[in-house]
This record gives structure tokens, C-alpha cells and sequence, in this order.
């Protein structure tokens, strides 16, 4: 799973996160909206470390920044509206896809919004 949240409160994503885990994900790539944003790795490591799974945790920082402008073309069309929150979902979907191939070689990889659950029957 890849998602970008912005200050999601530590209930709600430490839910999120076992939620996820629980039903099979084993590798979640997170993206923090918001750099100053402390609490929310610290309940990403912890829930990490009770299911046994994986979870990536990037601030949209600088660093980012820079990685985005990798993006050649998708960076290309959406440099100009770095401020919309749906840009920025765009660009580091395109950063995870990276990760999700280099470090951990996943085969596909799923965007959800914070507020969202994936579910089957």
C-alpha cells in the first residue's frame, strides 16, 4: 500500500495500520505531508514491530522534492501544482513505485487515501 497523509493522529493511523496488516499487507510505504510530523513514524515503528510487517516512512521534505524532479514526466506536468494535494499523492505514488521495485521487489503496489480501508468479501 502507498499513502500520503497529512498529521493523520497516532489512534487513527496506528488503526489504519494494523487494519492493513492484518488482512495480508506486508509492505506499506507512507508518505507524511507534513515534515514536522514526529508522532506519526514512531507509531508507524511500533506497529511494524507488533505485525511483522513493513512500513517505509518518507516526509515530504526537500529530499522528496528533489526525488519528485526523477519523475521526468509526471514532475514535468505537475511541478506548477505542487500545493494541491492530489499532485503531491501523484509524485510520491511515482516515488513508491521505486521503492516498492528496488528495495522490496513487489510485483504491484495499491494507493488509498487515509480515510480509506481496502476490503474484500
Amino acid at each position: 500500500i502507498v499513502s500520503t497523509m497529512r498529521n493523520p493522529g497516532a489512534v487513527a493511523l496506528e488503526a489504519w495500520l494494523k487494519y492493513h496488516m492484518a488482512i495480508g499487507f506486508t509492505h506499506i510505504i507512507l508518505f507524511l505531508d507534513d515534515p514536522n510530523d514526529s508522532t506519526s513514524p514512531q507509531v508507524a515503528k511500533e506497529a511494524q514491530q507488533t505485525m511483522m510487517a513493513t512500513v517505509h516512512v518518507r516526509h515530504v521534505d526537500d529530499a522528496i522534492r528533489e526525488e519528485w524532479k526523477t519523475l521526468k514526466d509526471s514532475y514535468a506536468e505537475l511541478k506548477d501544482k505542487l500545493d494541491d494535494h492530489m499532485a503531491r499523492q501523484r509524485l510520491n505514488a511515482g516515488v513508491a513505485v521505486k521503492i516498492a521495485k528496488e528495495q522490496y521487489d513487489l510485483k504491484w503496489l495499491l494507493h488509498i487515501d487515509a480515510d480509506e480501508l481496502f476490503y474484500t468479501a
